[in-house]
C-alpha cells in the first residue's frame, strides 16, 4: 500500500462550484492525513480519462475535507435529476450520531454514514417520513473506504461498498432523491447532526454508473491491478452475406496493446472487414497486469433455395388479427429465390405423423414474396384468403414444417423452443440455420434487419418448494449459444455445466450468441425453516419470499391521493397450500407456486399494522402469468386484503368479504376470495415462523379478463371495445416518475357535467365546481383498463365523450323512453343490484369513492364489481335504522331514483333478494360460514382480545345488518300472499291471493301485471283466486295506490309432477369445448368456440317430474353455471325427456337448427379443460353434481375436437359421476335433445360393439397390449378380456379403457404385465346391458 500525501492547504478542488467552510471552530481543517491505503492519484487518474471518453461527472471534489463533528461544508453537486450516483472516497474517525454524510439543495433527503439512531449501518433518510437502511444490513466502514449510492429514481437505491453491492433497499417514498445543486458535506445544514472523518473525493454523476465501472473506480482507489477491461464489441450488421462490409465496434479500457484477430488495433475504436465466413472475431486487450479476450461471431447468411417457414407467432395476444377480429397464431412463407413458386401441392403440418396435415392454396407465390397463413385450427376453403389452417401451434414448443409429396421442405425438428407472448420466431435473411426471436412481428413484409435473438434458457425443474439440494441444468434452443446465469445478487457466471441449489434463490439465466442476448429467464425456490416444516392451520397457508429485499415497498396515501408515487414491484415468489379435509399442511406439497412482482396497496389501509399487497404473478420470462390461486380462476392480478380487527377498521375482520361472499351468492358481480394464513420474509434467509402475518383474504382484482371483467380492448381509435374506470382518489404518480408511457405529465382523470350540463371543471384539475359528478373532493374518474398513463388521445376523448353522450340522454327530456332513453346506456338491473349492498351497509365510502364503473361489448354502463365496505360501514357508522336509500343523490342515482320504474326495479331486486341468501338466516349463514372457517383462535392470534370478544362483534353484526334489512322492509309495500305458495299441485287446484294495505293484481302469462309508468296491465287480474289447470307461473303484485306498487310474489304451480331426485334427473350430454365456428358461423358474429357450449339433461324416470326450484350454481371458485329454472320458460321434464341449456341461444340454433327443446340460457363458462356441474333443489340442497377432466380416465376426445361429453345410454343416474359411464358422442357436435346411442337389433353383440374392426395384437418387455376400436354409441353392450391358460377357465384381464387420443370412436386398450414364457388364450366377453 502507498501512503497518500498531505491535502494541499487552503484549496479544496471540486466542480462545478467553490466550497464554503462553516462550523463553530474558526476553521474548517483541512485533510493533512492519508487513508490507511489506496492511491487517489489513480483514482482521479481513471476518473479524467473516462471522463474524456463521455462519462461525465456532475461534480468532483478533488481535496479532502475533515469534520469534527458539528462541521459542515458547502458544496456544488451539480445537477442530478431522476437516477443517479452519489460516489466518495471517507475515512471515519469515530461515528458521530446519526452522522450525516451529504445533503442537496433538496433538503429532505440526505445520506448517512451512520444511519439514525446510532444504528452503526450506512442509510438514507427522507426527513420526516422514514430512515431507510439497506437489506442485508450494511455496517459503516471503520476505516478508509470506497462508498457509492446508486439510485434508479424510482424509490430502490443499492450501495456499493470498495466495488462490490453490499445491501439494496427497494420501497423508498417520494419524494426521496440523490443529493442535487448546492448543499452541504459532513453536518446536517443546522449542525445538529454532525460527522467525524475525512472525505477524501466525492464524485455525482447524472446516471446510474454500470457495476461494471463501480468495480473499476474502487479498484483504481484500492491499488488492484487489473487486466484491461472490454465494455463492448459488437458488429454492423452483426449477420451479412459473404463478401459484404461489416463495422466492428468495441469500447475498452486499461490496454496498452490491442490486436484484432492478432492484428495490431491500439488507439482504434473500431475497424471495417469484408465478411468471407462464419465465424468469430477475436478481440484481445492486454496490459501490464494481463490479458482480456472477448470473441463476436458473426454469422455468413445463407438464404435458401426453396420456400420457407420465415416467420411464426404461436402466442398471438394482441397483434395480427383475422377477418374476425380474434387473434390467432399465424406463420408466414417466404419465397428466397429468384422464381415464382406455385405452392400446389405444398402442405404444412405440425405432426411429423401427418406431414400432408393441411394443403396449401394453389397460388404463386412471387420471387422474393410473401404469404400470411393462420394457425387457428378453422380449416377455411383454400380458395381465397384469408387462410385458416387445421391446427394451433403450442407456445410450450412442437413440431413444424413445409412438406410436398416428396418429403420436407422446412422444418423445425423436433420442436421449435418455447415461445413468448406477441414476439415472432423469425428467420435472418431467408436463411432457416439463422432462426430466433425477432424484435416484433412483420407479417407479410421483410423481417426485422437486426439479427435474430437466441433462444430463452431452459431450466431442468422448475421453482417452487425446496426440500433439498436441487442440481439445476440450463439448456438453450439455439445451438452454439453461450449460457449465462446469476442467483440473487451475485456476479454473473459463465454455465459449464450442473450446479446446485440449496437455499432460497432467484435464478436468472440468459444466452449470449452473434452479439445478440436473449431474454432473461428466471425462476426461484422457496426453503422452510424447521419450524414452518410441517406446520398445520385451518385455513389455506400462502407463503411468500422476497428473496432478502427488505421491507415490502409501500407508496403511501394522501387525502386525494396526490404527491404520492407509485413504487416499484419487488421480484419475490409465492407458494400455497391448500386444505385437504380440516386442515392444510406444509409437509405435503404446495397447491401452486410462481414468481410474483410485490408491492404495497392501498390508501387508508396502507397505514394499518399489517400491509395490503398487490400481487402480480409472472411467468420465467417475467411477463404475465395467470395462475389460479386455490381454485379461483387463473389470472395475474390478485390482492391480499389484511383484515385489521382496531375497532375503527374492521373489529369482526368480515366488513369486506361479507358483502363480496353475499353478492356472489346472490348472483350480482363481485370478487372471489380465500381466507389464508400469511407469511412474508423480508429478510433473507429460511422462510420461519417469524415470518407470519396473519390471517389475509386472497382477493381477485378489479380487472379485466376472463372469470373478472370480461369485455374486449378498447381499440386504439376508441370506437370499440369496452373500458373500466376507477371512481376514486387521483391514480399516484408512476413509478418511473414524468413524462409517463403516453406522454402525461400529471394524472389523467375527468369529471362530468352532471345534471346542468354545464362542464364546470376541468380534466386532470382536482378542483370540484358545480354539480360535476363526482362531487366528492377526492373522487376522480380515473382511467383504469386502458390505465391513465398508457391509454391514448382519441382512446381518452372516445371514453369521455361516451359521458356526455349518455349524461345527454340521462338528463334529456326523453330520458325515460324505453326505446332511446337511458337504459340503452347503462344496465338498470345492475345499477339497482349495486345500490343494495350500499343501501345495506350504510357503507362509509359508498357512492363516495372506492367504484369500479366499466362498459362492456354491449356499450352499457355497470357500476362495478362490489368493493370496499370496510369504513364506517354496519354498527360502525352508526345505527341500523333510517337514511333509507344510503346516499340515493350521488353520481347518476338521483336521476336514476327519479324514474319511477327504476325505482320499482329497485325495489323489485331487494325483496327477491330477501327471498333468498338476503333474508335474515341467509345473511347469519354468510357471516357464520365465513367465521367458522376463520376460527376463533386464529381471530384471537390476528389481534382481537378473546374468542368471547369476536363472537360479541359477530353477534353485533348479524344483529346490526338484520334490523337494518328488516326496517328497509317496512319502508316498502308489503307484497301479496299467495296460497299455497307454490310447488306441485293436483290439476284444478284453487289459488288464493291477499294484500294489505291495496289490490293483489295478478298475471299467469309470464308478464308483469305492473306496466311502465305504474299502469295496470290489461292482463292482469284483480281477483283473489285462481285456479291452476296446467304448469303456470303466477305473478302477483300488491297495489296501493296509483303509483305505489309492491314488488312481485312469484310462484310456479307444476301439476301431476313427482320432485327430482338423483333417481329420475341426470345429466346426460355436455358440450364444454366446442369445435371453434365455421365462416357463416363467424359471419353472424358468433366468433368464441364457447357460443356453442350446451348442457342436457334427461329425466330417467317412469314419471313427469319438476323442475321449479332448481338452479344451477357456480361454486364460490367460479367453477361451473347459473341457471335458475323459476326465470325461464319449462318448469317441468315429461319420463324420457331431455332438455338443453345453451349458452347462447341464436349461435346454438344456428349450428344445430330450430326445434331443440332449449329451456334457456345459461350465464358463465364452461371450462376448456373440465369442469364441475352442481345443481340445487329448491330447498337450496345439492341434489346433482358431476366434476369431469379432460384427462385419462375421461374420454379427451370432447376437449376441442368437436365432440361432446355424453352419459352412456342405461347407464343410471347415480353412476353419472363415474368416468366410466361417459364416451364422446358418435358425431361430431354432439346431439343434443335426442339419444346417439345405438340400438341393439340382434344378438350379434360383437358386430354391433365392434362392427368389422379387427383386434390388435403386440407384446413387448413383458407386456401385451390389446387393442380393439369400438363402434360410437354401442352402450347397449359391455366388453371385457378374458383370459384363459386352457380354454377351460376363463377370467377377467383387465377393465375397458376409452382412448385417450382424440378418437371419438373410443378405442378398448388392455395393458397386462406377462411373466416370461408365459402362454394362453384370450377372448372378448360382451354382455348386453
Amino acid at each position: 500500500m502507498r501512503a497518500l500525501p498531505p491535502a494541499r492547504s487552503g484549496q479544496i478542488g471540486l466542480r462545478p462550484g467553490r466550497a464554503r467552510l462553516c462550523g463553530r471552530l474558526a476553521a474548517l481543517v483541512l485533510a493533512g492525513t492519508a487513508p490507511a491505503w489506496g492511491s487517489l492519484a489513480d483514482y482521479d487518474t481513471v476518473i479524467s480519462q473516462e471522463a474524456a471518453g463521455g462519462l461525465v461527472p456532475a461534480a468532483t471534489l478533488t481535496d479532502a475535507l475533515t469534520f469534527l463533528g458539528n462541521q459542515n461544508a458547502a458544496f456544488n453537486f451539480g445537477t442530478v435529476t431522476g437516477d443517479g450516483t452519489f460516489e466518495c472516497i471517507v475515512e471515519p474517525a469515530g461515528l458521530a450520531a446519526s452522522a450525516y454524510l451529504a445533503v442537496g439543495a433538496n433538503p429532505q433527503s440526505n445520506l448517512r454514514l451512520q444511519q439514525h439512531n446510532n444504528t452503526g449501518e450506512l442509510g438514507m433518510t427522507l426527513l420526516g417520513v422514514a430512515d431507510y437502511r439497506f437489506s442485508p444490513a450494511v455496517t459503516a466502514p471503520a476505516e478508509t473506504a470506497h462508498l457509492v449510492w446508486l439510485w434508479d429514481g424510482a424509490g430502490t437505491m443499492q450501495i456499493f461498498v470498495n466495488g462490490a453491492p453490499a445491501g439494496t433497499r427497494s420501497g423508498v417514498a417520494s419524494p426521496f432523491a440523490l443529493p442535487t445543486g448546492q448543499g452541504w458535506l459532513g453536518a446536517n445544514p443546522s449542525r445538529g447532526e454532525g460527522m467525524s472523518g475525512t472525505v477524501f473525493r466525492v464524485t455525482t454523476y447524472d446516471s446510474r454508473l454500470s457495476a461494471e465501472a463501480i468495480r473499476r473506480h474502487a479498484e483504481a482507489f484500492l491499488g488492484i491491478l487489473s487486466p484491461p477491461v472490454i465494455s463492448s464489441f459488437s458488429a454492423d450488421p452483426p449477420a451479412a452475406a459473404s463478401g459484404a462490409t461489416v463495422t466492428l465496434s468495441w469500447t475498452v479500457s486499461g490496454a496498452d496493446t490491442l490486436t484484432l484477430n492478432g492484428t495490431a488495433v491500439t488507439g482504434l475504436s473500431g475497424k471495417v472487414i469484408t465478411l468471407a465466413a462464419s465465424g468469430a472475431h477475436t478481440l484481445t486487450a492486454a496490459n501490464a497486469h494481463g490479458t482480456t479476450t472477448r470473441n463476436l461471431l458473426i454469422p455468413v447468411v445463407q438464404a435458401a433455395s426453396h420456400v420457407v417457414i420465415n416467420e411464426f407467432m404461436a402466442s398471438n395476444q394482441s397483434g395480427l388479427t383475422d377477418e374476425t377480429g380474434a387473434f390467432p397464431d399465424w406463420l408466414e412463407l417466404y419465397n428466397p429465390t429468384s422464381s415464382a413458386v406455385n405452392l400446389a401441392g405444398y402442405f404444412l403440418t405440425d405432426n411429423p405423423a401427418t406431414p400432408q396435415q393441411w394443403a396449401l392454396p394453389a397460388v404463386s407465390l412471387p420471387a422474393g414474396g410473401y404469404l400470411v397463413v393462420f394457425l387457428s385450427g378453422r380449416d377455411t376453403p383454400p380458395q381465397a384468403a384469408p387462410w385458416h389452417a387445421n391446427f394451433r401451434l403450442d407456445k410450450s414448443g412442437e413440431y413444424l414444417a413445409l412438406t410436398t409429396a416428396s418429403g420436407v421442405i422446412h422444418e423445425f425438428a423436433p420442436a421449435f423452443p418455447p415461445q413468448e407472448d406477441d414476439l415472432p420466431w423469425a428467420l435472418a435473411g431467408g436463411d432457416p440455420g439463422l432462426a430466433g426471436y425477432a424484435e416484433r412481428p412483420t407479417p407479410g413484409t421483410a423481417n426485422d434487419p437486426a439479427l435474430p435473438r437466441p433462444a430463452r434458457v431452459q431450466f431442468s425443474q422448475p421453482g417452487g418448494l425446496l426440500r433439498g439440494p436441487v442440481s439445476l441444468t440450463l439448456s438453450t434452443g439455439s445451438p452454439g449459444a453461450q449460457i449465462f446465469y446469476q442467483i440473487n445478487r451475485a456476479a454473473a457466471t459463465a454455465y459449464t455445466g450442473a450446479f446446485e441449489i440449496n437455499t432460497t434463490a432467484q435464478v436468472r439465466a440468459w444466452a449470449e450468441q452473434a452479439g445478440q442476448r436473449s431474454a432473461e429467464t428466471i425462476t426461484a425456490w422457496v426453503k422452510l425453516a424447521p419450524d414452518l416444516a410441517a406446520y398445520q392451520s385451518p385455513l389455506p397457508v400462502l407463503m411468500i419470499d422476497n428473496f432478502a429485499s427488505g421491507a415490502v415497498p409501500q407508496k403511501g396515501w394522501s387525502g386525494n391521493g396526490s404527491g404520492v408515487q407509485q413504487v416499484p414491484r419487488q421480484a419475490a415468489a409465492w407458494l400455497a397450500w391448500e386444505k385437504s379435509g380440516a386442515t392444510s399442511t406444509t409437509a405435503s406439497e404446495p397447491a401452486f407456486s410462481s414468481r410474483i412482482g410485490l408491492r404495497g396497496r392501498g390508501a387508508f389501509s396502507s397505514s394499518w399494522r399489517q400491509k395490503p399487497y398487490s400481487v402480480e404473478a409472472m411467468d420465467a420470462s417475467g411477463g404475465e402469468l395467470d395462475v389460479s390461486v386455490l381454485g379461483m380462476p387463473a389470472h395475474s392480478d390478485w390482492v391480499l386484503y389484511f383484515p385489521d380487527p382496531g375497532a375503527d377498521k374492521d373489529p369482526t375482520l368480515l366488513f369486506n368479504t361479507f358483502v363480496y361472499d353475499l353478492a356472489r351468492r346472490l348472483g350480482h358481480p363481485s370478487q372471489r376470495f380465500r381466507w389464508v394464513e400469511l407469511f412474508v420474509n423480508e429478510d433473507g434467509g429460511d422462510l420461519s415462523l417469524n415470518d407470519r402475518r396473519g390471517i389475509y383474504a386472497v382477493l381477485e382484482k378489479v380487472s379485466r379478463g376472463a372469470g373478472r371483467l370480461d369485455f374486449s380492448r378498447l381499440s386504439a381509435d376508441g370506437q370499440q371495445g369496452g373500458w373500466l374506470l376507477s371512481l376514486n382518489r387521483m391514480d399516484a404518480i408512476p413509478e418511473t416518475g414524468w413524462p409517463a408511457a403516453n406522454g402525461a405529465t400529471t394524472p389523467f382523470f375527468f369529471r362530468t357535467a352532471g345534471a346542468n350540463r354545464l362542464q364546470e371543471t376541468q380534466p386532470d384539475n382536482p378542483a370540484t365546481a358545480g354539480d360535476d359528478e363526482p362531487k366528492q373532493s377526492n373522487g376522480f374518474l380515473n382511467f383504469d383498463n386502458p390505465g391513465g398513463y398508457t391509454i391514448l388521445p382519441a382512446q381518452r376523448a372516445a371514453v369521455q365523450n361516451w359521458f356526455r353522450q349518455f349524461e345527454d340522454v340521462l338528463y334529456g327530456s326523453t330520458w325515460r323512453d324505453p326505446a332511446t332513453g337511458y337504459r340503452q346506456w347503462l344496465d338498470a338491473d345492475d345499477f339497482a343490484g349495486y345500490f343494495v349492498f350500499n343501501e345495506l351497509t350504510k357503507n362509509g365510502d359508498g357512492l363516495l369513492i372506492s367504484m369500479f364503473p366499466w362498459k362492456g361489448d354491449d356499450g352499457k354502463l355497470r357500476m362495478g364489481p362490489v368493493w370496499d365496505y370496510n369504513y364506517a360501514s354496519y354498527y360502525a357508522g352508526g345505527g341500523p335504522t333510517g337514511s333509507l336509500r344510503w346516499r340515493g343523490d350521488r353520481i347518476w342515482y338521483a336521476r336514476l331514483f327519479a324514474d319511477p320504474d327504476f325505482l320499482q326495479r329497485y325495489t323489485d331486486r331487494w325483496f327477491a333478494w330477501r327471498q333468498g341468501a338476503m333474508s335474515n338466516a341467509g345473511i347469519t349463514d354468510v357471516i357464520d360460514d365465513q367465521a367458522a372457517e376463520i376460527t376463533a383462535a386464529k381471530a384471537v392470534a390476528q389481534g382481537i382480545s378473546s374468542a368471547a370478544a369476536w363472537n360479541n362483534s359477530l353477534t353485533q353484526m348479524k344483529s346490526w345488518l338484520t334490523q337494518r334489512a328488516t326496517w328497509v322492509d317496512a319502508q316498502y309495500a308489503a307484497r301479496p300472499a299467495l296460497s299455497p305458495a307454490g310447488g306441485i299441485v293436483s290439476s284444478g287446484q284453487a289459488i288464493t291471493l291477499t294484500a294489505v294495505g291495496g289490490v293483489p293484481w295478478h298475471t299467469t302469462d309470464r308478464s308483469d301485471p305492473r306496466l311502465a309508468g305504474g299502469t295496470i296491465s290489461p292482463a292482469a287480474s284483480s281477483s283473489g283466486l285462481r285456479t291452476i289447470t296446467a304448469d303456470t307461473r303466477l305473478t302477483a303484485r300488491n297495489r296501493v295506490s296509483a303509483t305505489r306498487w309492491s314488488a312481485p310474489a312469484s310462484a310456479i304451480y307444476v301439476t301431476g309432477a313427482v320432485p327430482a331426485t338423483t333417481s329420475n334427473l341426470t345429466f346426460s350430454e355436455i358440450h364444454y369445448h366446442p369445435a371453434p365456428p365455421d365462416a357463416a358461423e363467424s359471419a353472424a358474429g358468433f366468433t368464441d368456440p364457447g357460443d356453442f357450449e350446451f348442457v342436457e339433461l334427461l329425466n330417467a324416470g317412469p314419471d313427469k317430474i319438476s323442475l321449479a326450484g332448481l338452479r344451477l350454481v357456480k361454486t364460490s371458485l367460479g367453477q361451473g353455471i347459473d341457471y335458475r329454472f323459476d326465470e325461464g320458460t319449462q318448469w317441468s321434464l315429461a319420463p324420457g325427456a331431455r332438455l338443453v341449456l345453451a349458452r347462447n341461444a341464436p349461435a346454438f340454433t344456428l349450428r344445430y337448427g330450430p326445434g331443440l327443446p332449449v329451456a334457456g340460457e345459461f350465464t358463465g363458462q364452461l371450462g376448456n379443460g373440465g369442469d364441475t356441474l352442481t345443481l340445487f333443489d329448491a330447498a337450496g340442497s345439492p341434489l346433482l353434481s358431476l366434476t369431469w377432466t379432460d384427462t385419462t380416465p375421461w374420454p379427451s376426445a370432447p376437449d376441442g375436437a368437436g365432440y361432446s361429453l355424453t352419459l352412456l345410454s342405461g347407464a343410471t343416474t347415480g353412476s353419472a359421476p363415474n368416468p366410466a359411464s361417459w364416451r364422446a358422442s358418435a358425431a361430431s357436435g354432439g346431439s343434443p335433445g335426442t339419444s346417439d346411442s345405438l340400438p341393439l337389433t340382434d344378438s350379434d353383440l360383437a358386430g354391433y360393439a365392434f362392427g368389422t374392426a379387427p383386434s390388435t395384437v403386440t407384446f413387448s418387455n413383458g407386456t401385451l397390449l390389446v387393442t380393439q376400436p369400438r363402434r360410437a354409441g354401442s352402450d347397449l353392450v359391455s366388453v371385457a378380456l378374458e383370459h384363459s391358460p386352457d380354454l377351460t377357465a376363463w377370467a377377467q384381464a383387465g377393465p375397458e379403457e376409452f382412448a385417450t387420443e382424440p378418437d371419438p370412436d373410443g378405442i378398448i386398450r388392455i395393458r397386462r404385465q406377462l411373466p416370461a414364457g408365459a402362454k394362453g388364450f384370450f377372448r372378448w366377453h360382451l354382455r348386453s346391458r
